[in-house]
């Protein structure tokens, strides 16, 4: 195992996260352990008189440094956990993969089916893209009325076609030319 194996391993064992957690779930957990660490916290009120400022101090400062590794690293040490699931990163076999790689017409519908056979959760995509989550499932429903410019839309199905391994030029122009008939 390698130096930066190593470090991920660590940190996601201060996170209290598997080998395969993908960046939400570490997001989630650091939130997570902060808010359960932090003075006042109700899980921690019972004992927070016998429990160490100090202690608690050091806990908090190893929490950081974890997910600030994580989050600056998740992509580069991500390599073996990515190799043992899907390509992306995602829990689809390659067969799943294949029959991905074989679609060639978009729309919503299409990319919501896409993103969960690669086993990718709604949340993950809206962690990784930046784009809410409202936006993201009026892509994936065809509702056009309720998109905003095309110059957004086609920034967040570039965005959201990259997340899922796809050719974003593709289907940026598949999806465009409904949206464009639509409204």
């Amino acid at each position: 195992m390698g130096k930066d194996a190593d470090m991920r391993r660590q940190c996601l064992d201060t996170l209290e996260l598997p080998e395969d957690a993908t960046m939400l779930e570490i997001k989630t957990a650091f939130q997570h352990l902060k808010d359960l660490y932090t003075k006042g916290s109700i899980a921690i009120s019972p004992i927070e008189d016998d429990y160490p400022e100090e202690a608690k101090k050091e806990i908090l400062r190893k929490i950081d440094e974890a997910y600030a590794w994580l989050a600056v690293n998740f992509k580069k040490t991500g390599e073996a956990a990515k190799t043992q699931t899907g390509g992306d990163g995602s829990r689809a076999s390659s067969a799943t993969r294949k029959e991905v790689s074989e679609i060639d017409e978009f729309d919503g519908p299409t990319l919501r089916r896409i993103r969960e056979m690669l086993g990718i959760d709604i949340g993950e995509v809206e962690y990784s893209t930046k784009i809410s989550l409202q936006h993201i499932k009026n892509i994936e429903e065809d509702k056009f009325r309720f998109l905003p410019e095309e110059v957004f839309v086609k920034g967040y199905l570039t965005a959201y076609a990259k997340s899922l391994g796809l050719d974003a030029p593709k289907v940026v122009e598949q999806y465009i030319k409904r949206y464009r008939r639509a409204r």
